[in-house]
């Protein structure tokens, strides 16, 4: 057991975490549809967004197999750090560039620019 769950959270880490910092489906789909466009002579728009409720679900459940196998296996907290720490960045970028908000409420943004 201490084999397989090492070696998940090795793949989690270095496959899907490189793959959303690298954003190769986004880049793959937007050179596709670019091109499209380009051949029907229309301007392309990009509407990517960030899928935070797929993500948040999929940490919160490395983080949960993490810390029932961190009890019997120590070295699982290692390579959970590790997790944490790409995701952690990972995350941060898509909020701040990424994820676009539907709703913005003016009444709070000026209230806080009084303060």
């Amino acid at each position: 057991m201490a084999a397989f769950i090492t070696t998940y959270l090795v793949q989690v880490i270095f496959i899907t975490n490189c793959i959303q910092m690298l954003d190769v489906p986004h880049f793959i789909v937007k050179g596709f549809l670019t091109f499209v466009n380009w051949l029907r002579h229309r301007p392309y728009k990009d509407d990517w967004y960030f899928q935070i409720g797929y993500y948040q679900s999929f940490t919160f459940t490395i983080f949960t197999m993490s810390l029932i196998f961190s009890v019997a296996m120590p070295v699982c907290t290692f390579f959970a750090f590790v997790f944490f720490l790409m995701r952690y960045q990972i995350e941060k970028y898509n909020f701040l560039f990424v994820y676009h908000q539907e709703y913005e409420s003016v009444y709070l943004l000026q209230h806080i620019a009084k303060l």
